[in-house]
């Protein structure tokens, strides 16, 4: 089975790979913002600082890197998450909106309505797609690109899915809550 560990030291995140035993530091981990494990393919995907996602994967017992895209920000603007749905799409949250690749212009677009710092995306069985930011506020983005914005009565800090699509949101990992009804942990 494979493993990711993140170590701090010194302010820095370096990402390790665990195998069989064996600890296997990830090329330049130390620019990674984040990371989550691939869905569409074997491997993690992790986003760089400033400018792309890349894919880590094993082959013939080496890591090895594959670019996945790359982008382009404001200054002032950084990837805060990431997320690939079920259908290989790739969603970014910025600490001003969500935005996602659109493979066919080979560009990140943002997704309008979706404004602010965004803390965690995820989506449903249906497919539909979730974001979180401060504020109290929740997006879903449907099939078709509608957005509905719901407002929280909590201030969530994560979205999670099950295996059978279920959201679940996570208050400072107290507080575990499924579909609106709360369960104290």
């Amino acid at each position: 089975p494979q493993r990711t560990i993140r170590e701090d030291a010194a302010r820095k995140y370096n990402y390790w790979r665990m195998s069989d035993g064996k600890l296997t530091r990830l090329p330049n981990s130390d620019k990674i913002i984040a990371v989550q494990q691939a869905r569409s393919q074997s491997g993690i995907y992790a986003v760089r600082k400033y400018d792309d996602l890349v894919r880590f994967y094993m082959e013939n017992g080496q890591v090895k890197t594959e670019r996945m895209f790359t982008y382009s920000l404001s200054d002032d603007e950084r990837v805060r998450t990431f997320y690939e749905d079920e259908t290989g799409r790739f969603w970014l949250g910025t600490n001003k909106r969500l935005m996602f690749y659109d493979t066919v212009s080979a560009t990140l677009l943002p997704v309008d309505g979706v404004q602010g710092l965004v803390l965690s995306i995820t989506s449903d069985k249906q497919g539909r797609v979730y974001a979180i930011t401060e504020g109290r506020k929740m997006f879903r983005i449907a099939l078709n690109g509608k957005v509905q914005t719901f407002t929280l009565r909590e201030d969530f800090s994560r979205l999670t899915h099950s295996q059978t699509g279920d959201v679940w949101l996570t208050i400072f990992y107290q507080f575990l809550y499924h579909s609106l009804s709360h369960i104290l942990l």
